[in-house]
């Protein structure tokens, strides 16, 4: 019962597109709308925001007051503006994007259509600049009338020149904010980017119907910031002296020698200052100062700590030695849910990821961007890191309802989007199966998965525990639930996945996940970051069982075989290996016939030393049925030897499967994802399977709570 038409208005010899969008009402009902725009800038580019102030309502956090967005690149590549005619400009960030509109139409004041033919319109602004924020902000000066009058601005003639501040010689690619000063603090309003002469121009904007102080800090990423220049009404010009930086000469290896990739974390106050993903033999410019230092490689290699000072035009020389102590052969690491910036809420290029993935010794990360398969490849070929990452091309299928969801591999097609699953109005069994159709009956993993709790998973009937399902579904399913998947995200993050004090049965991921395998439903628990920036990639990631340990040489199908083998284990620092049972060795998914009530069971723990593995619990059909202390906190080897399990289920007859977590106290080693431990395991294995009865198969249990304690 609505129309949209959308007219486009570029005036001559103006960079400013209006995009003019009317809604016509079709029937004789009188409707309200809120019109509102998704605002993608652009991959690389750096948002500046100003807001006049911040409220809460409907669960979201919103910015209003807002004069107009700009984004911009970091190098004078070119920079956007938006801004909406006539309104109080709200923004909130609305799952992974940036949504901006009239705030008074979502407070008090949508539009409103009376009757058929009736129409109301909105016009957004958009505008684009050949080089830095200003360029692209400055030309909405022509629209400066149909601003709120607090935000009607003019430009003012002004030029300001950078230097560095020991030579006075002009700097180039300097970062300059316009900045003024509100009742809560100073704020940035326009960027600047300094040309090859130091000079930003040819003006600056002004507020005439505010009484701002205004300001510029301007700096560089190798010397840090100046101190803030004061600008006064008329103001011309002004020259801003930066620091100048030293520099810092990085050697890293490995035992033997090799040139490593690592991360470079320096520290001051405790706060991270600095974090650059290298290659072995780097030069970095860093500004002056002293720093705590650390260098990592994820959850193999040794940590270098320490403290440096960085002298003004010097040079400081580091040599360090990153071991590779824990033994994972036989396993490649892997992330099933990485985003990079195909996706429309990550910023990270496809050869930053790669280098991420290095510096983090994550072996393989699997692209899995939203309604958008391009995969990483491009990126391994761009960094020339062959040996030390290889990668899968996935999606993350983004259906609102029911659930987000990951598949791989999906190689890219010559389609839109890479041949994407079209998840619009399908239910969740549909979507299995156009999963495994792209995938060629790849691995289809549950995210999150927040769909449990909406659906008030019933642990003991193994089902939905709500009646009516067309709330949950785009399309009215016969069948609201299929077990047509692989895995689940066990661990998505590092939250908690036990069901604590307080929470909703349903919540629990690890109560759920067995509960999948009670009922007889061979899904293996997953490890994940769902990394959409750099900071946490591969915390956790998941181990699966490889026939090759070089990621290069690595396949698609040998990840998807050890998939749907459940021959994997989850990471949040260690490594694990069940190796033996009754001195047989045995792989994690298999099903083991002994009949006795106790299984001998060979378990080797491991860890780089700075990260503590405190206690072992051992689960059997989702029951705590052993608890001990491990042979060591502080070595590479957590603990190595043989229990013996007391399968309690087998007093019944009962067949089991039998799960087992480390846990630790600590923090992680400066440098890597911290978290609180006592209750995040540092690994989790998948299940292996106990046949008690003695028929050769494993019998599930069925429903059942869970038993178990934590710390």
């Amino acid at each position: 019962g609505i129309a949209i038409q959308v007219d486009y208005i570029l005036r001559p010899d103006s960079p400013v597109l209006e995009a003019q969008i009317t809604l016509i009402n079709e029937v004789e009902d009188k409707q309200e709308f809120t019109i509102a725009g998704e605002i993608l800038f652009g991959d690389r580019t750096e948002l500046t925001r100003y807001a006049e102030s911040d409220v809460e309502a409907g669960g979201f956090s919103f910015a209003i007051g807002i004069p107009f967005l700009t984004a911009a690149t970091p190098n004078r590549e070119g920079a956007y503006a938006f801004s909406i005619a006539d309104a109080n400009i709200g923004a909130a960030h609305i799952s992974g994007v940036d949504a901006v509109f009239d705030f008074e139409q979502v407070l008090s004041d949508p539009l409103e259509l009376s009757g058929v033919g009736d129409s109301e319109s909105i016009s957004f602004l958009f505008s684009a600049g050949r080089t830095d924020g200003h360029s692209a902000a400055a030309p909405l000066a022509v629209f400066a009338d149909r601003f709120q009058d607090q935000h009607q601005f003019r430009l003012e003639p002004f030029t300001a020149t950078i230097v560095d501040a020991s030579s006075s010689q002009p700097v180039s690619g300097a970062h300059v904010r316009l900045q003024v000063e509100d009742t809560i603090g100073w704020f940035d309003i326009d960027t600047y980017v300094s040309g090859p002469d130091g000079t930003i121009a040819p003006d600056r904007m002004v507020f005439d119907n505010q009484e701002f102080n205004y300001r510029l800090v301007a700096g560089t990423d190798a010397g840090g910031d100046a101190d803030p220049v004061g600008l006064k009404a008329g103001q011309p010009s002004a020259t801003i002296k930066v620091p100048t930086g030293g520099t810092l000469q990085l050697d890293v290896k490995d035992g033997d020698g090799v040139t490593l990739p690592y991360k470079l974390s320096l520290y001051q106050d405790d706060e991270r200052t600095h974090k650059i993903f290298l290659g072995g033999k780097d030069s970095v410019a860093i500004p002056a100062g002293t720093y705590d230092i650390s260098l990592t490689r994820g959850f193999e290699y040794t940590t270098y700590q320490g403290t440096i000072t960085i002298k003004s035009g010097e040079t400081t020389n580091l040599s360090a030695t990153l071991e590779r102590v824990v033994d994972t052969t036989g396993f490649l690491s892997i992330d099933t849910h990485v985003h990079s910036d195909p996706s429309p809420d990550s910023r990270v290029s496809l050869a930053e990821r790669i280098r991420n993935s290095a510096a983090e010794g994550l072996e393989i990360p699997v692209a899995t961007d939203h309604e958008h398969i391009v995969g990483l490849q491009a990126g391994i070929d761009e960094t020339g890191l062959h040996d030390w990452v290889g990668t899968i091309p996935g999606e993350e299928v983004t259906a609102v309802l029911p659930e987000h969801l990951t598949m791989f591999p999906s190689p890219p097609l010559d389609e839109p989007r890479g041949g994407i699953v079209v998840w619009y109005q399908l239910g969740l069994p549909e979507l299995w199966t156009a999963m495994h159709e792209r995938t060629n009956d790849g691995v289809n993993i549950l995210n999150h998965p927040s769909i449990l709790e909406t659906m008030k998973w019933d642990i003991i009937a193994g089902a939905p525990g709500i009646d009516n399902y067309e709330d949950l579904q785009m399309t009215k399913s016969e069948k609201p639930w299929s077990w047509d998947f692989e895995g689940i995200e066990y661990m998505n993050g590092t939250r908690v996945p036990f069901l604590e004090p307080g929470d909703d049965p349903s919540s629990s991921r690890f109560n759920n996940w067995m509960s999948f395998l009670n009922h007889g439903h061979h899904i293996i628990g997953v490890g994940c970051s769902d990394a959409h920036g750099t900071e946490d990639l591969g915390s956790p990631r998941s181990y699966y069982r490889s026939p090759t340990d070089k990621p290069g040489e690595m396949t698609e199908a040998d990840a998807v075989k050890a998939f749907k083998d459940g021959n994997v284990v989850v990471s949040a620092g260690a490594f694990a290996r069940i190796s033996a049972i009754n001195n047989v060795a045995v792989e994690l998914g298999e099903t083991i016939t002994d009949t006795d009530g106790v299984i001998d069971l060979k378990l080797d723990v491991s860890a780089i030393p700075e990260i503590d593995v405190r206690r072992i619990r051992v689960y059997s059909n989702c029951d705590e049925i052993m608890k001990f202390a491990t042979q060591s906190t502080d070595t590479v080897t957590k603990y190595n030897g043989t229990i013996s399990v007391p399968v309690t289920a087998m007093a019944t007859g009962q067949d089991a499967h039998i799960v087992i977590a480390g846990f630790g106290d600590n923090p992680m080693p400066r440098g890597l994802h911290s978290f609180n431990a006592k209750n995040v395991p540092r690994f989790t294995t998948n299940p292996i399977f106990i046949d008690v009865d003695g028929n050769g198969n494993y019998d599930a249990p069925g429903g059942k709570t869970c038993e178990y304690t934590l710390d």
